[in-house]
C-alpha cells in the first residue's frame, strides 16, 4: 500500500475575499504538484478526504473546467483517485450526493466515491460523525446506512475520515473530539483526517493507532492558521506490516504575502480593535448606571468616527434589530468571540 493523502481542496471558480492571486489557478497547480509527488513516490493511488468543491451545488462552468483539468491529470499520470465525501460535498448527508458536484466525477470514473477500498474504510460526513465514533457514543444519532458496519469491519487497516478531529481541544468549537476520544477498531492502525483545517502534527497514541491531518489544501481566509502554516499532503506507505507516514510540503504553495491582502486585513484587523474597545466601554456605562443604552444610535456615531466596514456594521444592527434589550449585551460578546478568532 502506497498512497498520497490530501484533503479540503474547496474547489471554486472566483478567488475568496482578501485573495489576490487567481485562485482558481493556484489551486490546479498545487493539485498538479500533488500527482508529480505520487509519481516520485511510486503512489499506487490518491486518498481525498473531503470537501472537494466549496459548494454541493458548483456552477456547470466550474464543474465542466475541472473535470476537463482532471482527466487531463488522470490521462497522462494514470493515478486513480479515491475520497471521502465532507459536509461541503453533500447537502446534509450522504443521500444527497446523486443531487451534488462531486457525483458528476465518480459518474465519469475520474474520482471513486467508495466507502471501502484497497483495506481503506472511507467515513463520509454526516450531522454528529463526531459523536458517532467517540469513545463516548451518543445513542440518539440517526446513523447512515453505510456507516453502520464500521465497528464490524474486520478487513481495513485505514480510516479516513471527514470530522472535527485534533490532537488538542479546539476551544472555539463544540463539536469536535480529540484524537484521544476516537474509538477506533482494533485492525485499524491509521486514521487520516480532513475538515479541520489547520491540521497538526503526525501523532501516535498510546495503543500505536497514528492520527495525520496534513491541513487543507485550500486558504480561503486569512486566518492565523492559514498566514503561518505549512501547505502538505501526507505520503503513506506500508512496509513490513508498519505504516511509514510523512507529511511533503508543497513547492508551488506562495507565501502568505502573495495571495492575501495583508495591508486590507491589518486594517480591518485594527477596525476591530476600536469596535471591542468601544463595546467595552458601552458596557461598563450600562452595568454602571442600570440604564440601557440606545445600541444603534451609539454603533452608527462610533461607526461614522472610526470608519467602520458597512458591511460588519449593517450585520450588527440586524442581528441587534431581531432582539430585545436584555439580549443584546450576551449578542455583542458572542460575536466579540467570534470576530477574535
Amino acid at each position: 500500500m502506497n498512497f498520497i493523502f490530501s484533503t479540503d481542496f474547496h474547489i471554486m471558480g472566483r478567488s475568496p475575499k482578501n485573495r489576490v492571486d487567481d485562485y482558481p489557478s493556484t489551486i490546479k497547480d498545487k493539485i498538479t504538484e500533488i500527482f508529480e509527488i505520487a509519481n516520485n513516490k511510486n503512489s499506487d493511488f490518491i486518498v481525498l478526504g473531503g470537501d472537494f468543491f466549496e459548494n454541493y451545488n458548483t456552477s456547470i462552468s466550474v464543474i465542466r473546467d475541472t473535470l476537463q483539468f482532471f482527466k487531463e491529470l488522470s490521462d497522462k499520470n494514470n493515478i486513480p483517485i479515491y475520497s471521502a465525501l465532507g459536509n461541503h460535498d453533500l447537502h446534509g448527508n450522504i443521500k444527497t450526493m446523486s443531487r451534488s458536484a462531486i457525483s458528476i466525477f465518480d459518474t465519469a470514473q475520474t474520482i471513486e466515491i467508495s466507502d471501502k477500498k484497497n483495506k481503506i474504510r472511507f467515513l463520509h460526513y454526516f450531522t454528529g460523525i463526531e459523536k458517532f465514533i467517540s469513545k463516548n457514543k451518543s445513542s440518539n444519532l440517526e446513523i447512515p446506512k453505510n456507516m453502520e458496519d464500521i465497528y464490524e469491519d474486520d478487513v481495513s487497516e485505514v480510516w479516513v475520515v471527514h470530522a472535527m478531529i485534533n490532537n488538542t481541544p479546539l476551544k472555539h468549537i463544540v463539536n469536535h473530539i480529540t484524537i484521544d476520544e476516537v474509538d477506533v477498531p482494533p485492525n485499524v492502525k491509521l486514521v487520516l483526517t480532513g475538515h479541520y483545517h489547520g491540521g497538526y502534527p503526525i501523532t501516535k497514541r498510546a495503543d500505536g493507532v497514528v492520527f495525520a491531518n496534513p491541513g487543507a489544501l485550500s486558504r480561503r481566509s486569512a486566518t492565523q492558521d492559514n498566514l503561518k502554516r505549512k501547505i502538505q499532503v501526507v505520503h503513506v506507505e506500508k512496509k513490513n506490516e508498519e505504516f511509514a507516514i510523512e507529511y511533503i510540503g508543497l513547492k508551488s504553495c506562495k507565501p502568505a504575502d502573495e495571495v492575501f491582502d495583508l495591508e486590507t486585513i491589518k486594517a480591518k484587523k485594527e477596525d476591530k480593535e476600536k469596535f471591542f474597545s468601544y463595546i467595552d466601554k458601552l458596557q461598563e456605562l450600562e452595568m454602571e448606571s442600570g440604564e440601557t443604552t440606545n445600541l444603534e444610535d451609539e454603533l452608527n456615531k462610533f461607526a461614522k468616527e472610526a470608519d467602520l466596514e458597512s458591511d460588519l456594521l449593517d450585520e450588527i444592527l440586524g442581528r441587534l434589530r431581531e432582539l430585545n434589550s436584555e439580549e443584546w449585551f450576551n449578542w455583542i460578546l458572542t460575536l466579540m468571540t467570534i470576530l477574535k478568532k
